[in-house]
């Protein structure tokens, strides 16, 4: 949930503990906005991509984050 899926950067903006449960949206610093199932979900989805291949990259699929521009290692799902 507080890892961007867009850039991986853990950024200070986003929600933390219980107080920030009711949180459903934040602005990473790469200038993405999340919300927080859809980005954890992406997040795992992208965990899942880098154990199955058995360590082969996971394709960045356009060559990198088309949202932030951000160019990462196995993510590639910011649609």
């Amino acid at each position: 949930t507080q890892t961007c899926s867009c850039c991986g950067e853990l950024s200070p903006n986003s929600p933390k503990g219980r107080a920030g449960l009711g949180i459903r949206e934040w602005a990473c610093g790469c200038g993405a906005t999340n919300d927080r199932d859809i980005n954890a979900a992406r997040n795992i989805l992208a965990l899942g991509h880098q154990r199955l291949a058995g360590g082969i990259p996971a394709p960045l699929g356009r060559g990198g984050c088309q949202r932030c521009k951000a160019k990462r290692s196995a993510h590639g799902i910011c649609d």
